[in-house]
This record gives C-alpha cells, structure tokens and sequence, in this order.
C-alpha cells in the first residue's frame, strides 16, 4: 500500500513538475508575443489618444480663431462707423464750400486737415487690420496643428495688437468728437452766401449787359434753328447774376409765353443724357419711364413741338457737354427756334460758329467800393463810408474786382464792429489772390481766387506747394499721389442703366488738375508729348510762394537735411515731430541715407529730389518709417533694394524709375497695398517677379522704356489693374501670353511693345474692355526691311487687336509696318476720339479717313515714307471742328496736300492753333483752303519743305518758324504783329516782312 501510495505521489509530483515546466514555457512564449504586441498597442493606442487630442486642439483653434475674427470684425464695426461720421463731416465741408459759407483766416482748412489726420489713421488700422486678418487666415490654413506658433500668437500676439487697435480707435474717437465740436466755433453755419448778387446791390454795367442780351434773345428770327449765346467769366463775377436778371426779365416772359422758359444748373457730374432728362422733366414731360436715347427725344419732341423755347443752361464747364447737347439734342429740334443761354468759367466751352460770347468785366475800383458800400452801410451812413474809405479800397484791390470776394469780405466784415483797427485785421488776413501771370494773351488771365476752390482741390495745391518751387510734376504721378494721399473725393457711383462707365478717384484728380490749369496756378513746364503741354506742369511762382505759408503748419517740410536737422533741434520743434510729407533737395548729391530722416517716424510722404549717390541702401533704412504710403527715390544709384522696403504694409506708391537695379526680390509681394508701382528708364531690369501676381490692389504699372523680356506669368491676376504700360508681348510659355490681357478687365489705359514677335492670336484681344480709352500698339526694330508675308502678318496681328469701346480718346500706332491700317480704325465709330498718333508706319500708303473722328483735337503722323498724297475729305460733317494741333513730320514721299477753298457757311478746323510741317522735302504747296479757313491758327513751322516756294494769307499767326527751306521765296498775307524765326532759306528776302526786326529773321 504504501509503495502504491508513494508511487501516485511520485506521479502527482512529476506531473506538477511537467506542469510548472509548460507554464514555464507558455509564459515565454506571452512574453515573447508581448514584446511583439505591445509596441504596436502602444501606437495604436497613442494614435488614438493623439487623434482625441488633434481634434481638441482643431476645435480649440477654430474657437480661438472664431473669437479672434469677432474681435477683429468689433475693430472693423467701430472703424466703419468712424469712417461714417468722417465721410459726414467731409459732406459738411463740402456743403459749406458749395453754399459758400465763408470762415476768415482759412479756418477750414485748418478743420479739414484734422479731419484728414483723422482719416490717414483710421486708413492705418484698416491696413493692419487687413494684414492681421489675412495672416489668420495664411496660419489656420497652412501650419500645423502642433506648433506652438500659432497658438503664442493667437493667445499672446493678436489679443495685444487687437486691444492696441481698439485703444487707438477710442483715442481717434475722442479727436473726432474734438474736431466735430469745433463746426460751430468755426462758424460754419455763420454766412451762407450764394454766388449770386442781389439785384439791388448789382453795380457797375450789368443791368445794362442784361438789356441788351434781353434784345438779342428776343429778336425774331427768319430761320428755325439752334440760338447760342454764352455767358463767359470768372468763378463768382456775376454770371449767374446776370443770367436770372435775363431768365426773369418781363420781355423774356412776354417772348416765351406758350411754353415757359426752363432753368437747368449744370453740376460737375451731369452728362448729356441726365440734362436731357432734366430738360423733359422742367419742360412738364415724364423722363422716368425710359432710358432710351430714341425714346426721349420723341417725349421731348412731343413737349415742344411748334414752339419756340428758351433754356438756360447754368455753369457749363465741360464742352463735349454742349457739344453732344447740341449734336444730339437740339440739331433733332431744328423745326423750332431753339435759344439756348449758357453760363460757363473758360471760353474753350463755347466753341460753335456764330454764338455770341459776353464776356464779364471784372469791377473797377470805384464799383467795387461802391458794391462793398452797399453791403455795408445804410443810407444815412455816408459819413461811416468816407472814414473807411481808404482802406476799403486797399481791400477791393486785394480782391481784384472780383465781386463773389468783394461779397465774402463784406459779410465778414459785418460781424465785426466798424472801427479801423477790427478792419486792418480783416485787411492784413485777406488771402491775396494773384494778379494777372500772362499779359501776351488777347484778355488778361485771373487767376481763381484760393478761398473759391473746393477743400479738396486746396489740399491738392498744398501738396504740391510743399514741393520745390522749380520742381516739374508729371500729371500722372501727381494725380495718383493725390489720390493716395486722400486728397480726393470719392467718385459718386452712377446707377443709371446707359452709363457703361464708371468713374475713378483718378478721373476726379484730373479733374482737380483741370481746375489748377485753368486757374493757372499750375502751368505746363514742358511740351514733352509734342500736343500735350500740360503733362508737365509747375506752380506758378508767386502761388507756390503763397503755398509755402500754407504748408507751414500741415506736416510738411521741404528742405535739405541740414535745414530739417536744425528744425529737429529748435525749441519749436513740436511740429517736426508730427511730420507727414517730407521732400529732400540738397544742392548735393547725398552720399548716404539722412540719419534724421530714419527717424521721422509719422512721415506718409517721402521724396528725394536730389540723387541718393548709394548703390545699396542700409537693410533697416525703412524699418521705423512704418507708416509711408508714398516713397519716391527714383533716379538714385541703388542696385539693391533693402529689405525694410517690403515690410512697408501702408505703401501705396512706389516710383522706382531709372535705378540700375537688374532684379526685384519676390518679397514685394508682401506690398499688400501697393496700388501704383513706378519702374521707368530701369535699363538693367530685365524680369519681374511672379510674386507681383499677388499684388491685388495694383492699379497701374508703368515700364516705359524698361527692357523686360516678358511680363510674369499671373499678371492677367491683377484684377484692378486700369493703366499698364510697357506690357512686353512675348510667346515664350515662361512669360504671360499677351492674350491675357483681355482678362484685366478694367484698363483704362494699354500700351504694348514689341509687337512684332508674336504670333497672330485666335481671337480677338479686347472685347470686353469697355472702359479704354488710351491705346498704344508697338513693334521694334526701327529700320529693319520687312517681307511681304512680315508685313501681312503684322496686318492680321493688328487686326485682332480691336479696341472696340465707344470711350477711347487715343489711339497711338508705333512702329507698325503692315501695308495698310487695321480695318477698325476704318471702321469703329470712335466718335470721342481726341488723340491720333500714326509713328513710323513707313509701309501705309494713305491716312485713313480723318473724318470719322468729329471730336479729334491732335493729330500727329510721323516717318510715313510711302504716304505721296494727302486729301482732305471735307463736308457738312467733317470739317473738323475740334482739331487744335496738326504735326506731320519726317514724310520724304509727301508731294501734294489738296483741299479745296470752301466758301461754305461751315467753318473747317475752326479752332486750329498750331501747325508744324517738318523734314517733308517733296510737298509742294500748302492747299489754299487752309489758309483760308484756318482763323485761329496762331503758331505755324515749316522746316527742311525745300519745294515749298510760297506761304501766303494766314492773317492770325502770331509766331512763325521757317527754317532750312531752299526753295521758299515768298511769305506774305501774315499779320504785323507776328513774330519770325527765319533760318537758313536762302531764296527768302527778309526786308519783305511786316515789321520784321534783324533778329526775328536772321
């Protein structure tokens, strides 16, 4: 028993001992499948531990960015409602400039320019709201989840710099409220004076002008038609006046009995469709119910038919105005006697033969006086009148015997008491307009008073004052620079149906610009583009000494470095601190970037009018100029741009011209403002970035004379692009195809080089830009010989390029070496076409028809070699009734110019001024009609004409050139005041001349 029972427990043992052995093994055998497992567990298990944790985060920073996008669009409600009340302001001001409410001593500009300070830094935090917003939405986008960066600046960077911009928007608020307050103690609401004169303070001749326009317009006519007469003066002499003395006078009533006569005030943005309307709406009838051209006329016929009308038409200062309302609109009336009364500032607006001009006199002294009196004095106070007599004269003086300032300084005056020394005052602060600039001309030339111009357009004269007195501005650089200065006002958005454009902030500077020229207080400086002298321009000396006073106080400085460091330095030196416009002129080159000039810090504005002689600019030059929107070292020897330039996040205007630069770095793409970008004469620069692309508020780019090799790939991107030039056509598949262009569908202005290197495109370029009006076609390679098949070619490639737009007003064709013009010229109705250039088309055979342009003013035709034969098609409609300049020029074929002498009612080139015929050996004559017709022409050159053997009977020239003409013999039929140069014509004997002098005709 006992060895059985020792032999089970033997067993039972082994058994255990085989059984620890398996699990022995087996728990190897885990082991070895966890040391497996587990690092794949362990992944797995992170992974989806980090998947939980990702999402966290996602919505974390959605939250986050959410929270942020709602403080950021908080900052953007307050700027808006800032800019509102801004916008509300500058209406006030425009109002009381409008109604004339005069402040003494410039008190509103002073208001103005604080509310421009006001609006440069809500325009700031716009901008770096813009960045701050676009750079959330680059880091959401593009970095990952796990960076720390994009939380250290959503949680610590943003918030501050968000708060910062809330802070600053509260201090804005609190100068706003100041700058709002101060409207009454301005006293805007002090004056309100209209620019009409009562009738019982009228002195001088105008009741007896208004007599005898009443006579003329009453006058009984034996031939329907149209009846112009125009009112011609000064801005506040008395037009207007004059105008409602004869709109209410009793024989104008008596006359004008069956149908009412009309009164339309014509405004800056009026068109000829809207005064239609005006006119149908004034006459009784309905203009509401169409917008059709066709449609009014018949409504209009209907309102008048067999009657006789008289309309004024009140402040007509844009003459394609009354010349479309004559075309289209009283030409159709011609059934009836139309008598038409027009007010206008310049003559220029009333160009029709045969309208009578009344042209009003400024006051003399003794009626000036006389006026004041009136305004100021009872009748019992003829003692007070003797007493002020003397001094109110000196005032009238400084008037100019403008009636409108007369009127101003009489108000002001009575607000004050009538003692001497309250009147010297008033005396010593009077803004003195200026005298007249131009005693050649037929009638003196005033300029308009400062205190009568808009605060816009004073601002504008302020930035340029603040210039150098000699400096020459280029129009378009000026105009952009004004612009982006917010000098200018907000074009007003037509919503009217017909009008197909719009107009930009630049249209209404150039109309500013306009204004200064016709003022004279800016005058041309250069006849660079040949007919277009006022391109260039400078102020006028005595106005741009009266604008450094203004400027004085408005954040500009101009100056060398040492004038401005020594004005850094001064006890007063408060005002430097808050600079905003600086221009530099040293009498030296500069040799190194001014120190000082780094550290203005508030500066919007700088210009180097001396050359920087530094051919690599400090990397940090910029860094504390953080706030330019306008930078202008063109001309300098910089080759490499410093980086600081294109953290500029204001920059708005950049003009880099002739800098030896061969590249721009793809960082200018960080110029998210950028809208004009200046790069002409840079003979190094060969591309541009494609970075440009991104680039989206560029409005114009301009590379004339800069020898790209292509334009980059993405330009067609620039979606507000209205002005580009120098655009390189190119085939190549690394730079953009210039069949692009038809996606820039805002251009105003296209200028194509290099022509000739393309292939014929599909399809045609433009047909949807319906905003052009400037195209220039181009092709190099002067003097090369062409093929036949070269020269078809070139005409198919013209052929596609149609600028088909009813707006164009100049065409300019450069090199172009077809056998014939493109069909379109031929062919468009370019009915507002001002401006036809035909350069170097050496292989054309003829001029297309002149003709279909009626409104052409210049026309120049340059290096036409196989022209032999010019004809002149005139008739009832073409006689070309706007043509001003004429220049053919370098024309070796030319022999004959026929035009027959028309007797006709019709007047041809009415208005034709200059005249120049130059390096055409073969013409023979000049066609007798020109001679005949041609009553304005004023300065005529004829050079290197050696078969030209006689000039004879153009009685108005007044200068006259004639220079290395072999042949020519005889001039005569020329006024004696004119003027001679006369050079190397041998057969000419000078002693034949009206009063000609030894050293006119030498």
């Amino acid at each position: 028993m006992e060895d059985e029972s020792n032999e089970e427990m033997m067993k039972e043992m082994a058994a255990k001992r085989v059984w620890d052995c398996l699990m022995k093994f087996q728990e190897l055998d885990c082991i070895n499948m966890l040391r497996e497992d587990v690092p794949m567990m362990l992944r797995e298990f992170m992974g989806r531990v980090g998947d939980a944790h990702r999402k966290l985060q996602e919505k974390l920073a959605k939250a986050h960015h959410e929270q942020m996008m709602k403080k950021m669009a908080r900052v953007r409600d307050i700027l808006t409602e800032l800019q509102e009340r801004l916008e509300m302001a500058h209406c006030k001001l425009e109002y009381a400039d409008y109604k004339m409410m005069i402040v003494p001593y410039g008190a509103t500009n002073t208001w103005f320019t604080n509310l421009k300070g006001v609006s440069d830094d809500l325009k700031d935090i716009s901008d770096e709201l813009f960045q701050y917003m676009d750079a959330m939405e680059t880091m959401f986008s593009k970095v990952h989840w796990y960076s720390s960066f994009i939380y250290v600046y959503q949680d610590l960077c943003l918030p501050l710099q968000i708060s910062s911009q809330i802070r600053t928007l509260g201090t804005i608020h609190s100068r706003l409220e100041e700058i709002l307050k101060q409207e009454l103690n301005l006293g805007l609401n002090l004056f309100d004076l209209d620019t009409t004169v009562e009738h019982d303070t009228l002195v001088g001749g105008i009741e007896k002008d208004a007599e005898n326009l009443v006579e003329m317009l009453t006058v009984t006519h034996s031939s329907k038609g149209i009846y112009f007469h125009g009112i011609v003066g000064e801005r506040g002499i008395g037009k207007t006046t004059l105008a409602k003395i004869i709109f209410n006078h009793k024989k104008i009533k008596d006359k004008f009995h069956s149908l009412p006569p009309i009164w339309v005030d014509v405004h800056t943005n009026s068109t000829s469709f809207t005064i239609m309307k005006s006119i149908i709406d004034k006459f009784g009838g309905d203009s509401t119910s169409t917008n059709n051209w066709p449609d009014l006329k018949i409504i209009l016929n209907d309102l008048i038919r067999d009657k006789e009308i008289f309309v004024v038409l009140n402040d007509v200062n844009d003459s394609e105005v009354l010349e479309e309302m004559s075309n289209l609109i009283f030409r159709y009336l011609d059934y009836i006697t139309n008598n038409i009364l027009v007010t206008t500032r310049y003559e220029s607006v009333i160009t029709h033969e045969g309208i009578y001009k009344h042209n009003l006199l400024l006051l003399s002294e003794e009626d000036g006086w006389a006026l004041m009196c009136k305004l100021l004095f009872n009748d019992g106070e003829m003692g007070n009148m003797q007493h002020f007599e003397q001094i109110g004269k000196k005032m009238v003086n400084k008037c100019h015997g403008l009636p409108l300032s007369i009127k101003t300084i009489a108000r002001i005056l009575n607000t004050k008491e009538k003692n001497r020394s309250e009147w010297e005052k008033v005396l010593e602060n009077i803004i003195v307009s200026l005298k007249p600039s131009n005693k050649t001309l037929p009638k003196p030339v005033y300029l308009l008073p400062y205190e009568n111009l808009s605060p816009y357009i004073k601002q504008c004269l302020i930035f340029c004052a603040f210039f150098p007195e000699d400096y020459i501005f280029d129009k378009n650089i000026l105009i952009q620079q004004w612009v982006v200065a917010g000098l200018v006002k907000k074009p007003s958005m037509s919503t009217e149906d017909w009008k197909e454009e719009m107009q930009l902030s630049e249209e209404v500077a150039n109309d500013y610009y306009v204004e200064l020229l016709e003022s004279n207080i800016l005058q041309p400086a250069a006849k660079c583009l040949y007919y277009d002298d006022k391109a260039m321009c400078r102020m006028h000396g005595s106005m741009s000494s009266f604008g450094q006073h203004l400027v004085h106080n408005y954040g500009y400085f101009q100056g060398d470095v040492k004038a401005l460091e020594e004005a850094a330095t001064s006890p007063s030196s408060s005002s430097i601190q808050k600079l905003h416009h600086l221009v530099i002129k040293n009498h030296a080159p500069l040799n190194e970037f001014p120190k000082i000039v780094k550290k203005q810090t508030s500066v919007r504005t700088l210009v180097f009018t001396s050359k920087l002689e530094i051919t690599k600019l400090p990397k940090d030059v910029f860094q504390k100029l953080k706030l330019l929107r306008i930078l202008d070292i063109s001309g300098s020897d910089c080759r490499v741009l410093p980086k600081s330039l294109f953290k500029l996040v204001h920059l708005r205007h950049l003009n880099l011209s002739c800098l030896p630069i061969k590249t721009l770095p793809d960082v200018i793409g960080n110029l998210i403002n950028l809208q004009h970008l200046i790069l002409r004469y840079c003979g190094s620069l060969l591309d541009l970035p494609e970075s440009i692309a991104r680039l989206q508020k560029l409005r114009s780019i301009d590379l004339h004379q800069t020898p790209l090799m292509g334009m980059p790939i993405g330009i067609s991107k620039l979606s507000q692009l209205t002005s580009l030039i120098g655009f390189v056509a190119s085939d190549s598949e690394l730079y953009c195809r210039w069949e692009e262009i038809h996606r820039l569908k805002e251009l105003r202005t296209i200028n194509i080089v290099n022509l000739e290197v393309v292939d014929v495109p599909y399809s045609v370029i433009y047909p949807v830009h319906i905003h052009l009006t400037d195209v220039t076609l181009s092709c190099q390679g002067e003097g090369q010989p062409y093929q036949e098949g070269e020269k078809e070619k070139m005409q198919k490639c013209f052929e596609v390029l149609s600028p088909w737009c009813k707006f164009i007003q100049h065409i300019k064709f450069n090199g172009y070496f077809g056998p014939e013009f493109p069909r379109w010229i031929l062919d468009l109705p370019f009915d507002k076409l001002k401006k036809l250039d035909l350069l170097k088309c050496k292989y054309c055979k003829k001029l297309p028809p002149l003709y279909q342009f009626p409104l052409l003013e210049h026309l120049r035709v340059e290096d036409a070699w196989s022209i032999k034969h010019i004809k002149l098609d005139i008739g009832l409609w073409s006689n070309f009734p706007r043509l001003r300049s004429l220049i053919l020029k370098d024309m070796p074929e030319w022999e004959e110019w026929t035009w027959e002498p028309s007797r006709q009612s019709h007047s041809v080139m009415p208005v034709l001024e200059s005249l120049e015929i130059i390096n055409c050996p073969k013409l023979k004559s000049l066609p007798q009609g020109l001679a005949y017709h041609a009553k304005s022409l004023a300065t005529l050159t004829i050079y290197k004409a050696h078969s030209l053997e006689k000039v004879e009977g153009f009685t108005s020239v007044k200068i006259a050139m004639f220079f290395s003409n072999y042949n020519l013999s005889i001039i005569s039929g020329f006024p004696t005041i004119c003027n001679f140069e006369i050079d190397d014509c041998p057969k000419l004997d000078v002693t034949l001349l009206p009063q000609t002098s030894p050293t006119d005709a030498c």
